[in-house]
C-alpha cells in the first residue's frame, strides 16, 4: 500500500507547534482539514487494522476530534483500531489470515 501523509493547516493553532521545522511544513504545504480527514477516511477504508503506538492515548482521540470539529464524518468509522508496536500488530495480523494493515 502506497503511503499517505499530510500537514492539516491548524487555524486558531499557530503557536501549538514549537519546533520550526515542522511549523514551516504546515505553512508550506498545510492543507484544509476537510480534505485531510476525507482522504485518510478514503485511505484506511480498505484496511482491517490501523495501528498507531499510544494511539488510544493520542492519536485516534485527536484524530476524531479535529475530524468532529472540522464537520467531517470520522474517518477511523468501521476499522479496527489497535495500540500497539508494529510487531504486536504483525503478529495480530498474521493470526488473522490475509489482512491489509494501514500504519498511520
Amino acid at each position: 500500500m502506497p503511503s499517505w501523509n499530510r500537514c492539516v493547516c491548524l487555524p486558531g493553532h499557530e503557536g501549538d507547534i514549537r519546533d520550526a521545522a515542522a511549523w514551516q511544513r504546515v505553512l508550506d504545504s498545510g492543507v484544509e482539514p476537510e480534505i485531510v480527514w476525507s482522504e485518510l477516511a478514503a485511505y484506511v477504508a480498505g484496511a482491517d487494522l490501523v495501528v498507531a503506538y499510544n494511539g488510544s492515548g493520542r492519536d485516534f482521540p485527536l484524530v476524531r476530534d479535529a475530524a468532529a470539529r472540522a464537520g467531517c464524518h470520522d474517518p477511523f468509522a468501521g476499522t479496527m483500531l489497535v495500540d500497539a508496536l508494529i510487531d504486536l500488530a504483525k503478529d495480530l495480523a498474521a493470526g488473522r489470515g490475509n489482512v491489509e494493515m494501514v500504519v498511520v
